[in-house]
């Protein structure tokens, strides 16, 4: 099945999020620490992340925050002895404010899908900040349920900053593509598409990795270039995280394999509207801004 210009424009929009809920949600997850005796005296900040911040969204998802505690330990073991106190103390408070009901624990968040207070579904990441003074900057973590806990950097911040002023260039015509190739991805995964080939967050960091002159406000010709970047192999080795932190595609934990990019994208070949292209360029990826004292 084909999808129509005017269809895929339609699965692509935001839906709208009903006003102050992200305050409201928010507030419930200060409160909830607040009451804490493990967390009493604690310094930590949460923010708010993810896609609905980011105006990524197609459906009216989970709000993500991040529970962010800093650490001046140069000790590998002492910070992931920190984390894992921070996570338990979190997951605590929040089963406590939640009165017992509602929270699951994942490899890396802490989800609460219902409860009685009226909140949306949360995802919530008890972290470390790597970077003094910036909270949100740089964070690392643990996965909690693998047999060997996996080591995750992250770099909210500048994801944050990059994203953003990839929208303003691009005219929000980058957002708009971001949320056309989740629309893609529901539309396949109804056709049995396993969604875990394509990660959304590595689909806005591909997308973050075209240069801004294919934004051009055709979002389904973009959507289409891209496609055929990827199933031509086009500098992938090239493309990072829109932090610009790491590679985006490779074999790593937090990496997209390109075996299931091709496979995402062998799939949007088969229900993009036709191109009016007769030939794609060969593209070399936009540089995201990486400041040499957070790269890895």
């Amino acid at each position: 099945m084909k999808l129509s210009e005017s269809q895929l424009s339609d699965l692509s929009r935001t839906p709208e999020t009903p006003d102050g809920l992200t305050a409201y949600s928010e507030a419930w997850v200060r409160e909830a620490l607040a009451a804490s005796p493990t967390l009493d005296g604690a310094e930590y900040s949460v923010f708010s992340t993810g896609s609905m911040k980011h105006g990524t969204n197609i459906t009216f998802s989970d709000l993500d925050f991040l529970v962010v505690q800093h650490s001046a330990s140069t000790d590998s073991r002492s910070r992931f002895e920190q984390w894992r106190t921070l996570r338990a103390s979190v997951s605590a408070a929040l089963v406590t404010q939640l009165g017992g009901i509602g929270l699951t624990e994942t490899n890396k968040c802490l989800n609460i899908d219902s409860n009685p207070d009226d909140l949306p579904s949360l995802d919530i990441l008890p972290c470390l900040s790597l970077t003094e003074g910036e909270p949100g900057a740089a964070i690392e973590f643990w996965t909690a349920q693998d047999a060997s806990p996996i080591h995750i950097v992250s770099h909210p911040g500048l994801h944050t900053a990059n994203s953003t002023v990839k929208n303003t260039n691009t005219a929000g015509e980058y957002r708009n593509t971001v949320r056309a190739l989740k629309a893609i991805k529901g539309v396949l995964a109804q056709g049995g598409l396993d969604p875990a080939t394509a990660p959304s967050h590595l689909l806005e960091c591909l997308a973050h990795n075209l240069p801004d002159r294919y934004f051009d406000g055709d979002t389904a010709e973009t959507a289409r270039i891209i496609t055929e970047t990827v199933l031509n192999g086009n500098n992938l080795s090239k493309m990072t995280t829109v932090s610009g932190a790491y590679k985006l595609f490779g074999g790593g934990a937090t990496q997209w394999k390109p075996a299931d990019a091709k496979v995402f994208f062998e799939g949007a070949a088969d229900i993009l509207p036709d191109s009016r292209r007769t030939a794609y360029p060969t593209l070399s990826p936009a540089s995201s801004k990486m400041p040499a004292s957070l790269a890895a």
